[in-house]
């Protein structure tokens, strides 16, 4: 199927007219849903490298006769447009398979992450009303504990059956997040807004068509699904999927990838690997890190730049599909997120960037109130505080929502606690909120989430997070540390 709709003509001459070649811009196709995009690029890059881990490879014409498969065992098990589908799987081939199946037969995927415990597990399968999960052989035991759940762990059947066709408000993912409130709920991203986030992804980028992408980003995260899979397929690109973080020094390397997607930490942590080994860890093609979630810091921009790879900082959250802005000159304004892309409109109310466009969710899975709260005149609060300079590049300044006072008086907002602690290589991600104690009073908390794969143990990762703590001033030392 071609698509001949193609990127304004805003864009072309806009404000990344300065970073993106004519070439890349002109074969840049606008697609409707999710389900378009595949539809076009199987054919259109159908000799190309799709898709591969260390089990397994796929050209895109072979991934999607994989697919065609997945969908077919779905259908089998009754699955029709707008239902929902655990997806329970590692980073690996399988879930790019699966994912798609789901998506493009205009079902609901409900990605769940693959470290939940057996708690959390129960608490997704029960609140979004799940009936089939999608998982591998390695992680199927621990769905054994649900009475009547359907499990599927393979696609390995005869037959091939077509997608259906999506509308842009279908919507075909549901993604965990503590948004503006914290509160742990499930955001509606419709294959219209995930097309669009994508598209975002590619935008910017000298070199865009049939890239090498490294995926060690989790797929529970927006980052990770749209920017660091959904994004270099949409334009050609080849994916490693890397499901063991041991083996990342020699994976990389091995894949030769040109681009990675990474959080600070882990751009980081490769820097220093690279410092201490030498450049032959980052490989042979390694040209461009695209790099988010949190503050990236200078050090991180100018560190890569030694190497010549270039750092793009962006930002993005959960609700706008990824992207809603990147920044292509970090060398100059290294603290900046960047440009807004097109298709959006942004505001600032009294600080804070609210937002509305073709990548905005469509709200979070059966939260009236949250939903309520999230938006002011169809805008959507992002509850990040920030300032635009005279260019149109955005710098974010801190947060809005979430300001922890403290018994003492003391504000402390949780993003500045949040920052230091990611910095650390072991930690995927760090909370802070406000507590009490047994007195009843507010104090500050900090829960940690451990990378996958790392060799230290709870008790020693609890031992680096409170030395870390404790060398931070009173007021943003956190009480209380809870390791996950």
């Amino acid at each position: 199927m071609q698509n001949n709709n193609k990127i304004p003509a805003t864009s072309r001459s806009g404000v990344f007219k300065n970073f993106i070649d004519d070439s890349g811009i002109d074969g840049l196709v606008k697609y409707d849903t999710l389900t378009d995009m595949w539809e076009d690029v199987k054919e259109r890059f159908s000799d190309c490298l799709a898709v591969q881990d260390n089990l397994n490879k796929y050209t895109y014409r072979e991934l999607d006769l994989a697919v065609g498969k997945a969908r077919l065992v779905l259908s089998q098990n009754g699955v029709k447009k707008g239902e929902r589908v655990g997806v329970f799987i590692n980073t690996c081939t399988d879930f790019a398979v699966w994912y798609l199946a789901v998506v493009t037969l205009s079902a609901t995927a409900v990605i769940i992450p693959d470290y939940y415990s057996d708690d959390e597990l129960s608490w997704a399968v029960n609140r979004f009303g799940l009936n089939i999960v999608l998982t591998t052989a390695k992680l199927a035991p621990k769905l054994d504990l649900f009475d009547g759940l359907t499990v599927l762990t393979s696609f390995d059947i005869a037959g091939y059956k077509p997608s259906v066709k999506a509308q842009k408000e279908d919507v075909v993912t549901i993604i965990f997040t503590g948004g503006v409130s914290g509160k742990l709920k499930g955001a509606l991203l419709s294959s219209g807004a995930i097309a669009q986030g994508a598209l975002n992804g590619c935008l910017g980028l000298k070199e865009v068509f049939n890239q090498r992408y490294f995926l060690v980003l989790p797929l529970s995260h927006v980052f990770g699904l749209i920017r660091n899979f959904l994004s270099p397929i949409y334009v050609g690109g080849a994916v490693y999927f890397c499901s063991n973080m041991a083996t990342l020094y020699k994976s990389i390397p091995a894949f030769a990838p040109s681009y990675l997607v990474l959080v600070p930490a882990l751009a980081e942590m490769i820097l220093k690997l690279a410092t201490r080994f030498g450049a032959k860890i980052l490989g042979t093609n390694l040209k461009y890190i695209i790099c988010g979630g949190s503050a990236v810091s200078p050090e991180i921009v100018n560190g890569f730049n030694a190497y010549g790879i270039s750092v793009y900082p962006g930002y993005g959250l959960t609700e706008s599909s990824n992207l809603v802005s990147g920044n292509y000159d970090s060398i100059n304004r290294p603290t900046s997120v960047g440009l807004p892309f097109f298709n959006q409109q942004l505001k600032i109310v009294d600080g804070e960037l609210l937002l509305k466009g073709d990548n905005l969710f469509s709200g979070y899975f059966d939260e009236p109130e949250e939903n309520l709260s999230a938006f002011s005149d169809g805008y959507f609060k992002t509850g990040d505080l920030v300032r635009v300079d005279d260019e149109g590049y955005i710098y974010i300044t801190g947060r809005k929502k979430n300001i922890i006072i403290l018994s003492n008086g003391e504000n402390v907002t949780p993003s500045t606690i949040e920052d230091v602690f990611k910095k650390l290589d072991f930690v995927e991600n760090a909370i802070a909120y406000e507590d009490v104690d047994e007195q009843n009073n507010s104090i500050l908390a900090l829960k940690i989430l451990p990378r996958k794969g790392i060799s230290l143990t709870k008790e020693e990762v609890f031992n680096e997070v409170n030395k870390l703590n404790n060398a931070q001033v009173s007021h943003k030392r956190a009480t209380k540390i809870i390791i996950e």
